[in-house]
């Protein structure tokens, strides 16, 4: 018999040679929804003659379908684990896994040979790797986890055409190849977690290319276009995808339906922000399409496909609409937090100190003469800018006083709902080096002036500010701010 091997993220695993018969295999299939549906029925089709694929619900009529297929039914998930050495889960969170596995009808009781869980849910990559210490200790060793979210949407389940993105030892994932060959293409990335870590940069590009295909909707129709001729148009170009492709009809239509829940986006790319925090890594754009689905889930819109960000755009009025919010800027002895607390306590409106909103490694590093890096400062500034817009949800402006030296920074913080003005606040560097060395309660040395100095960015004509000589008398500087205020309202 011939064997051929694959190598998988430097790791080698078996692969039938063409005259070896393939094995008849037991397959559990544990979320019966409108990924697991699908794909059990594909299962049905395409595994090896003999082989058997067992299924259980909460709701037995969603395995109708499957059951009708050849499918087995199994009254709970511990006749499935008893009956399967492989059982494929596929259920919205680690939540519902967590409940399937536990009690005397869950998952865990059944097995009794060594069996792979592969868990092709969305979920956390730390979870997930948690969750396979926890299982593999209540088994004695028996049952293995392997992280296998997949991509494709509905219609990718239906045609048997997933991007199976794999995570597990390579003995484990090895056990799993054949099974998930059934139903797309399975590639092993690398060890338990990979998988989720890959799903999570798949959602965040998804996320990005399903609002952006509702904002061009929109716009589109607004002027007058045909939206599904200019995105048959567009498929031919640079703005070609996938997403577009299965889309398209949907925004022309204005066909919400649910198929995969908008919602859902929600927890995927809060998993996607976990993991860049954990490597330092800045998500700009993450943190818009997170407060957009979150903001379209607390609306009501979170049951519908992710198509419905046309009509959450549609009907999207800015909150905090008249809210007027100031950032004082400079850098620092520019006397910020003085003219900031001042000019709050005179508007009758929540201040907050930019700098409290740093994490503790980034006090401590600016505490060393250590300058921030844009991976310490893109969380700073989103932390900021949230916390302006829930102010502006609650009717209310609020000044902020932070060292936004560089443009970059500051149009994170311009995308807070309302309306963002910026007050730079200007001196000599001779006098803020003075001002420095009269300081004894701040924890930045003067040392670090000449780097913000060095990166400071002057407002640019299409920034809505303000630019103040702060070389007088504090409350000269907040009573010239709020007459410009003033003028400019």
């Amino acid at each position: 018999m011939m064997m051929n091997s694959v190598r998988y993220n430097g790791r080698m695993t078996r692969q039938r040679g063409p005259d070896e018969i393939p094995a008849a295999r037991a397959v559990g299939v544990i979320g019966l929804g409108v990924m697991g549906r699908p794909m059990a029925l594909n299962l049905l089709r395409g595994l090896p003659a003999g082989s058997t694929v067992h299924v259980t619900a909460r709701d037995p009529r969603s395995a109708a379908p499957v059951l009708a297929g050849g499918a087995q039914w199994h009254e709970s998930a511990r006749d499935v684990a008893a009956a399967a050495d492989v059982v494929i889960l596929m259920v919205p969170d680690l939540l519902d896994a967590r409940a399937v596995l536990a009690g005397p009808a869950g998952l865990l009781a059944g097995v009794r040979r060594p069996t792979v869980l592969a868990i092709s849910s969305t979920v956390s990559p730390d979870g997930v790797r948690v969750l396979a210490q926890e299982v593999r200790e209540a088994t004695d060793g028996l049952l293995s986890v392997v992280d296998a979210p997949v991509s494709g949407g509905e219609e990718g389940a239906v045609d048997g055409t997933l991007s199976v993105m794999v995570g597990g030892a390579p003995e484990d994932v090895e056990r799993v190849l054949d099974i998930y060959q059934v139903v797309g293409t399975p590639v092993h990335l690398g060890p338990l977690g990979a998988g989720q870590v890959a799903k999570a940069c798949n959602q965040i590009i998804v996320a990005a290319e399903v609002l952006a295909l509702g904002e061009a909707a929109v716009i589109a129709e607004r002027a007058g276009l045909d939206v599904l001729q200019m995105f048959d148009l567009l498929q031919r170009g640079y703005a070609g995808s996938r997403v577009l492709e299965v889309k398209k009809r949907r925004f022309a239509e204005h066909d919400h339906s649910p198929s995969g829940a908008a919602r859902f986006m929600v927890k995927d790319l809060g998993f996607a922000t976990d993991e860049a925090r954990r490597s330092g890594t800045p998500t700009p754009q993450t943190d818009v399409l997170l407060r957009v689905f979150t903001d379209l889930t607390e609306r009501g819109y979170g049951d519908q496909d992710t198509a419905v960000v046309q009509a959450y755009l549609e009907t999207y009025e800015r909150r905090g609409t008249g809210v007027r919010h100031l950032v004082v800027m400079g850098v620092s002895g520019s006397g910020k937090t003085t003219v900031g607390e001042r000019l709050a306590g005179r508007l009758g409106v929540p201040f907050a100190e930019g700098d409290a909103f740093h994490t503790e490694g980034s006090r401590a590093k600016m505490a060393a003469g250590i300058p921030l890096t844009d991976a310490d400062r893109w969380p700073w500034l989103a932390s900021l800018r949230d916390w302006m817009s829930t102010n502006a949800a609650r009717g209310t402006g609020s000044v902020v006083a932070c060292s936004a030296l560089r443009r970059p920074y500051r149009d994170i913080l311009r995308e807070a709902d309302g309306q963002v003005v910026l007050v730079h606040l200007l001196a000599e560097p001779a006098v803020l080096s003075v001002r420095m060395d009269q300081r004894v309660d701040h924890y930045m040395p003067p040392s670090l002036l000449a780097s913000q100095l060095g990166t400071l960015e002057p407002l640019e004509p299409d920034e809505p500010g303000l630019v103040i000589d702060v070389e007088r008398d504090v409350d000269l500087v907040v009573a010239t701010v709020l007459r410009r205020l003033e003028g400019a309202a």
